[in-house]
């Protein structure tokens, strides 16, 4: 159960990580990424069914200001951003493919430019959810409390940060304050995570993630262990066979426990 546990959690992390895997250099204009399923035969690897398509769009100031939603290959609505005059994201509209504002999300600052409050409404201005944010003298992120179009608290997360200004710990508690679980992070020299431990509601370690990279700080494994005692089971690999001359992949394998599973390309508009 434990191993399904962290399998979850490695799954999860695989859709949601902010590792310079996904990093971009140069001038980007923009960027429409496709994945596909893959198998392997006769030993190479053969790309499957489409499975996702996302793309962003750029402005010359290097901002997001667009994504088109997909739904299989045909677009179905267009996510739009704004930003202020400091260069902060103020607010984000979700339109249907008919070009109807659908969500609308606005964001707040305070007098030192940090986000202190985002707010969700759908077309008929009703409230979708509230999340507050609070800051350390130094500015650095310290929690985050989530609430619901009532006014009732969801989740609260705390952060944790080295002298470094790294984050090392995040805590999330549900909204009677009841512990749900911890990660601890730590970091190479280029500031890439290279280890995730989890922790579950009563405190007990349920095992970590391990990654590494190679000498392009591209994300080349990841790792799971499920104690200190354990060896380090290899559950993801990542190839690039493809690298445009900006240094940015545009083609990457995934595999899983060694076979091919995912193959995502990318192809990427410069200025």
């Amino acid at each position: 159960m434990r191993l399904l546990t962290l399998l979850t959690v490695l799954i999860f992390i695989s859709c949601n990580n902010t590792q310079s895997n996904n990093i971009i250099k140069g001038d980007i204009k923009k960027i429409k990424t496709s994945i596909y399923s893959a198998s392997e035969k006769f030993g190479d690897p053969v790309i499957g069914d489409l499975v996702e398509i996302t793309e962003q769009e750029y402005n010359d100031k290097g901002q997001l200001i667009a994504e088109p939603l997909y739904f299989d290959v045909e677009i179905f609505g267009i996510t739009k951003y704004k930003y202020n005059e400091a260069g902060k994201k103020s607010e984000e509209l979700d339109y249907s493919i008919e070009g109807e504002v659908d969500f609308t999300t606005v964001f707040e600052y305070n007098d030192d430019n940090l986000l202190i409050s985002e707010s969700r409404h759908n077309k008929y201005n009703e409230l979708r959810y509230v999340v507050k944010y609070k800051y350390s003298d130094n500015g650095k992120k310290i929690r985050e409390s989530k609430y619901n179009g009532n006014g009732d608290l969801k989740n609260v997360m705390d952060f944790e940060y080295n002298n470094k200004g790294q984050l090392t710990k995040r805590t999330l508690y549900d909204k009677s304050g009841k512990l749900s679980y911890i990660e601890e992070f730590e970091y190479n020299t280029a500031n890439q995570v290279t280890q995730q431990r989890t922790y579950d509601d009563l405190q007990q370690y349920e095992g970590r993630l391990i990654y590494a990279y190679d000498k392009n700080n591209l994300l080349l494994t990841k790792s799971i262990q499920m104690s200190d005692e354990d060896e380090p089971r290899c559950a993801e690999l990542y190839q690039y066979p493809k690298i445009d001359k900006e240094g940015n992949w545009t083609e990457r394998f995934e595999l899983f426990y060694g076979k091919v599973i995912q193959i995502t390309k990318r192809e990427i508009e410069y200025r």
